[in-house]
């Protein structure tokens, strides 16, 4: 399935295919853990139109979501995924899984396994699984072994973060927030103040990443909002009340972070920054395709050829430095930038101003070339952050 993300043909299923299938059955391939949500009572809910079948669906899996447990493999990968191909030392896990590890606690997010990370000896065995099953890979012939993403491992490592990053979305959304506020102070022309800035910046990605997540709705995720920020800094409603904070009118308990200047100073001494490990890949992906459709004349694609040369200019982009998650090349991921963008209507059949759709994929690719550059500030801030750690470690 990997293979096929990233441009493979599909292999036949022949009778061969299933006996090997059936014989590596046989091998252990660890636990299964089955957790139950909340029941929904559909008494409760009217289901005679389209729109209140949809919002079923999405509670139900908003609900599955709260319940997938965090498990020893799926933090690792989280922690090892978003640094490009860097290896890292135990010592160097170990400084990004314990903020992790921390986080996990603080939200109280339910949790699986047989493996204590937290414990001294518990980053060892857990390794050890990963090596096994190749996803990582170790070298051994330096001072200190070292670990990294296996060779064409990427989105098999995914999947296995991808089964619990919806935990550190808003977390990774927040970083992004407080990262355009630095960028754009107040009294950047036409901009607003600085609670309303950071909420519409919220929504924007929100919006920009709705084919990927299950967002609660407005006010809940306000509320998410806030209590990133409390964890972030749990001091950081004081702050923005001295510098004068404000919020909008219609949306009395939309977050106000504090100035930008606390805010790069914050980001620059956190521990934890998610923004890359959690968003970068999907955001590099759509920007390889809002960079292609910005190429193309005004009017549909032809899917099947259109995601072949955006697996070409992702693997491009790859070589260039241009995007740093191998996981970002993935045909699924294409496919979800390609329905954002029709339901933008960048992508209609005969439009009646060719010139205005034109414009439009122009910025909708200068929009996900900004954010990406964001993710890569956030990711050069984790690395300094490792960087410190590895000479305090060496000191």
């Amino acid at each position: 399935m990997a293979a096929e993300e990233h441009g493979a043909e599909k292999k036949a299923e022949s009778f061969g295919w299933m006996l090997r299938y059936i014989r590596s059955q046989g091998q252990h391939l660890g636990k299964a853990y089955v957790n139950v949500g909340e029941p929904l009572s559909l008494r409760q809910v009217r289901t005679d139109t389209k729109l209140a079948t949809e919002k079923i669906a999405f509670e139900v899996l908003h609900r599955i979501n709260r319940v997938t447990p965090i498990t020893p493999t799926s933090l690792l990968t989280l922690a090892l995924l978003g640094l490009g191909d860097r290896a890292l030392t135990p010592a160097e896990i170990r400084s990004a899984l314990d903020p992790l590890l921390d986080y996990v606690a603080v939200r109280k997010l339910p949790q699986a396994g047989t493996v204590d990370l937290a414990a001294p000896g518990g980053l060892r065995p857990a390794l050890d699984a990963l090596v096994s099953t190749k996803v990582v890979t170790r070298f051994t012939g330096g001072v200190e072994p070292v670990y990294a993403i296996g060779a064409n491992q990427h989105l098999v490592a995914a999947y296995s973060r991808n089964r619990i990053i919806h935990f550190f979305v808003t977390r990774a959304i927040t970083e992004l927030v407080l990262l355009h506020l630095v960028r754009r102070p107040v009294g950047h022309p036409g901009e607003g103040d600085l609670g309303a800035r950071a909420w519409a910046e919220a929504l924007r990605l929100r919006d920009l990443l709705k084919y990927e997540f299950f967002f609660a709705a407005k006010p809940e995720f306000a509320e998410e909002l806030r209590a990133e920020l409390a964890i972030l800094d749990p001091d950081w409603e004081r702050k923005a009340a001295a510098i004068g904070g404000s919020r909008r009118p219609d949306q009395g308990d939309t977050p106000c972070p504090p100035g930008p200047t606390a805010i790069a100073t914050g980001l620059a001494e956190l521990p934890l920054l998610l923004g890359h490990r959690v968003l970068g890949s999907f955001l590099e992906a759509y920007m390889v395709v809002a960079d292609r459709l910005a190429a193309l004349p005004p009017g549909p694609v032809d899917e099947r050829s259109f995601l072949e040369e955006c697996i070409g200019v992702g693997r491009q982009y790859r070589l260039q430095q241009r995007i740093h998650s191998a996981e970002s090349i993935s045909k699924e991921l294409f496919r979800s930038a390609l329905a954002l963008a029709a339901g933008r209507g960048l992508l209609a059949e005969n439009p009646s101003d060719p010139d205005d759709v034109a414009h439009h994929r122009e910025a909708f690719a200068a929009e996900l070339s900004e954010v990406v550059d964001r993710v890569d500030s956030l990711r050069r801030l984790a690395v300094a952050a490792l960087e410190r750690t590895t000479a305090e470690e060496g000191r």
